[in-house]
């Protein structure tokens, strides 16, 4: 997984099934999800572009919000290769309290 946009103290990309689960391991813990709507699906040979957003709430702070996401995903032999994800970390950072308050539960390494 390739993250473009990932805000300093997070990593730009994961890894292997083991970082990947491990990277969203903590995901129930901070963020409830309520509701995934995906708005358009291109698909360009084995490149497939998903525009998506979703609906959540941040645990910490009880504040809804959404996040808008494009994801391309390259597909070989049915499996997943490459899944690059654009979205702003900031929406769900500002939910969440700010920078500061996640800086203090852990979440970003400094």
């Amino acid at each position: 997984m390739e993250f473009p946009y990932a805000p300093q103290g997070y990593p730009s990309v994961v890894e292997g099934k083991a970082a990947i689960a491990d990277y969203i391991r903590s995901y129930p813990d901070n963020i409830k999800l309520r509701e995934i709507t995906v708005d358009n699906v291109l698909r360009a040979g084995e490149t497939r572009i998903i525009e998506f957003h979703v609906a959540s709430t941040a645990v910490t702070t009880d504040r809804d919000f959404v996040m808008h996401y494009v994801s391309i995903i390259e597909v070989a032999n049915d499996l997943i290769e490459t899944y690059r994800d654009y979205w702003n970390p900031l929406v769900a950072l500002e939910a969440m309290g700010g920078v500061d308050t996640m800086n203090r539960m852990g979440q970003v390494d400094e």
